[in-house]
């Protein structure tokens, strides 16, 4: 892909360039006027566009065409983009509108340009876009209301309506930008293709996204993995669904959200995802400093107690630390501030505090090694000094190498006040709570980068699983659910701990295994068309002898024939009651349309909906990554310390599960989804209760 052409041509054709003011030919023209670069206007019903002379089409134009902007009716694109293949044109962009967001008429149109494109080896931005912007060279061919500043950051926007949004924001806070491009339907060039790009660009220190959905997800990770060790890219994702999780067969599938799936996509490969569009240039402001925390521990210094009390409290909610002062500081501090100061973290400078005063508490702070960055939030009161402080934020945070951050509140010299806190590359939020937020999300982004070290080997450390048994198993189940007794075999291949069960297809036979087992036991339908057994009166627990089983064998029957007519049942499970359990987990695998196979972990029974604390992986994955994803979830805290009268759960065990099932899933990819649930936790250790496989 041609994408120098895109971004640094030496000539411009516009076709579909107006004297229409408000159209979108005329915006592109004007906009192009400031390029240095030679610019062509071409519409076959004017002599002239905006004073400058007209081309009836591309192919008059008889100087070098590297690329064209074309601003014409859907209908008209394919044959545009013959006469641009004629002509020798390197790139095109099509900001018309009318293609496969129409219906079919116009996704049959995307396939006419997509083999032209192919057929003429054009690099091709579109359709249905905002166009491009390279500050560095004037290019401005969009029909964006304004330019950007110059700066050193690559903007990617797949809404041309957000993309503005992004340059309008830029410009009140004083942002550069070097490139914007809108992606649109991304017909041809998409974002791995751009990151690649820009990742390469010298002039290039950090890359901003926003993503809707995604064209080529392993293409993405791929790159954005490579990238990352250069420069951070920063994510806001938005038009997140979770329509597809409606087919889901498995807990498993149904909980694991699309938002779930690339927030995990984005943790794997070390990408900073941002929910606040504000916050987007702030982070990554942050980030392009190089000044990552060596850890969570935040000092809060404040000259309003109320304000402080909030940051605390977002401190504690974002799951950071208020890090803790050393005496030497307090000391310190004690003997340069007012006496009725906080004695603590936050460090609250009173009301009336001068410039000079915040800075010997912001200054003694950063000195301090037990904290790892620290925020400045200011109000304007009587006696402050908006504007002389933020010089002295601004100069304090090119002294020390801790990140210093800012939240400057109300309206009262806070516009001077912040542009000051820009020119120093200050990120300032409008509230402290979004603040910790952002240190929290840079905090987890530094984890992550060092958990992109870990590689997982190829084959799965010290277990050899009989693939061919796995594999003539799934064979035999052909496009069906494999029973809970099979499934339960294929995990242990793996070295997942599970409890022996049988299936029975009578009472009788039931009876006798259950007498092998031992009492009590559980008894469970086995039915490839049931997800949930306990709706259907599928279950019965705490069996004490044959006589029960057999009765029981009969009722299950019955209640689930009432409940379900005519549906397909293998026979009854039996398996040794598991009684004194500490958790019960959920640990299974799904199919996302865009990124494959992941593995989820959560809280786990029959309440796992309920509760919905999840997180998920990409596999295959390690044990370091089998925790990670573990730690994202509330029950961890629990899980690790124990709980009341419950021990801490062996996470080693626990890791290893993880690790086993996400080796299992990326070695067949017949298998469509696994659950495990529960997966019990007893004494400790982790056992699978129930669990079926549903292949593809």
């Amino acid at each position: 892909m041609d994408m120098d052409s895109v971004f640094n041509p030496s000539s411009v054709a516009v076709i579909g360039a107006s004297n229409k003011e408000g159209s979108v030919g005329y915006g592109l023209f004007r906009n192009l006027s400031s390029f240095s670069g030679s610019i062509y206007p071409v519409n076959p019903n004017r002599n002239d566009v905006q004073g400058t002379k007209t081309y009836r089409s591309v192919l008059d134009i008889e100087g070098n065409v590297d690329m064209a902007v074309i601003a014409v009716p859907a209908k008209l694109v394919p044959g545009i983009i013959d006469e641009c293949g004629e002509r020798g044109v390197k790139a095109c962009i099509v900001v018309s509108s009318g293609f496969k967001e129409t219906g079919n008429e116009g996704k049959r149109l995307e396939e006419k340009i997509k083999k032209k494109v192919e057929k003429y080896g054009i690099t091709l931005i579109g359709p249905n876009c905002l166009g491009v912007i390279n500050t560095e060279n004037s290019l401005n061919a969009s029909f964006s209301a304004k330019m950007p500043n110059k700066g050193r950051t690559a903007v990617i926007s797949q809404s041309g309506a957000l993309g503005s949004a992004i340059i309008e924001w830029s410009l009140e806070q004083g942002v550069g930008i070097k490139s914007f491009i809108s992606v649109g339907s991304m017909l041809d060039v998409d974002f791995g293709d751009l990151l690649k790009y820009f990742c390469e660009d010298d002039g290039t220190d950090g890359i901003i996204i926003y993503m809707e959905s995604i064209k080529d997800a392993r293409k993405f990770m791929d790159v954005a993995k490579r990238c990352v060790r250069k420069k951070p890219i920063v994510v806001l994702k938005a038009g997140l669904t979770d329509a597809g999780r409606k087919a889901a067969v498995s807990h498993t599938g149904s909980m694991a959200g699309n938002d779930d799936v690339y927030k995990a996509a984005f943790r794997q490969v070390g990408i900073l995802q941002i929910d606040e569009i504000d916050d987007v240039f702030n982070c990554l402001r942050t980030l392009n400093l190089g000044k990552l925390p060596d850890g969570p521990g935040l000092a809060i210094v404040t000259n309003a107690g109320g304000a402080g009390v909030l940051s605390a409290d977002a401190v504690q909610k974002s799951g950071g630390v208020m890090a803790k002062l050393s005496k030497r500081t307090i000391d310190e501090l004690d003997s340069v501030m007012p006496d009725a100061w906080s004695k603590g973290n936050p460090v609250d400078v009173l009301g009336d505090a001068s410039a000079e005063i915040y800075e010997k508490a912001i200054d003694a702070c950063m000195r301090d090694k037990n904290v790892d960055g620290v925020l400045v939030v200011f109000t304007p009161q009587y006696a402050s000094e908006p504007e002389k402080t933020a010089e002295m934020v601004g100069r304090l945070s090119k002294k020390h190498k801790k990140p210093l951050l800012s939240s400057w509140i109300g309206p009262e010299g806070k516009n001077k006040s912040t542009g000051i806190l820009s020119k120093y590359s200050v990120s300032n939020y409008p509230t402290p709570e979004r603040a910790v937020k952002a240190f929290i999300k840079i905090i987890k982004y530094k984890e992550n980068l060092r958990l992109m070290e870990e590689v997982p080997s190829e084959n799965l450390p010290k277990i050899s699983p009989d693939r061919d048994l796995i594999r003539q198993e799934i064979g035999r189940a052909g496009n069906k659910i494999i029973s809970e007794s099979k499934s339960k075999e294929i995990l242990a291949q793996y070295g997942i701990p599970v409890i022996e069960t049988v299936l029975a297809k009578t009472p009788e036979e039931a009876a006798e295994q259950a007498s092998r087992i031992g009492f009590p036991v559980a008894l469970k339908v086995q039915s490839p068309e049931l997800t949930h057994k306990s709706d259907s009166g599928g279950v019965l627990l705490y069996i004490h002898s044959k006589d029960e089983v057999i009765e029981g064998f009969r009722k299950i029957m019955d209640d689930v024939n009432k409940r379900k007519p005519g549906i397909s049942i293998d026979g009854i499970s039996v398996q040794k009651m598991v009684e004194g359990l500490d958790y019960e987990l959920i640990m299974g695998s799904a199919n996302d349309p865009d990124f494959g196979k992941i593995v989820l972990f959560g809280i786990g029974g029959m309440d796992a909906e309920i509760y919905n604390d999840k997180s998920i992986g990409l596999p295959p994955l390690n044990r370091p990554l089998a925790r990670k994803v573990m730690e994202d979830t509330r029950i961890f805290r629990f899980l690790k310390e124990g709980y009341r009268n419950r021990k801490p759960v062996d996470m080693e065990a626990l890791e290893k599960t993880m690790e086993r099932l996400s080796y299992l899933v990326r070695d067949f990819p017949q298998i469509n989804e696994i659950d495990i649930n529960p997966l019990a936790i007893k004494e400790g250790k982790p056992v699978v209760l129930d669990a079926r496989i549903i292949l593809k």
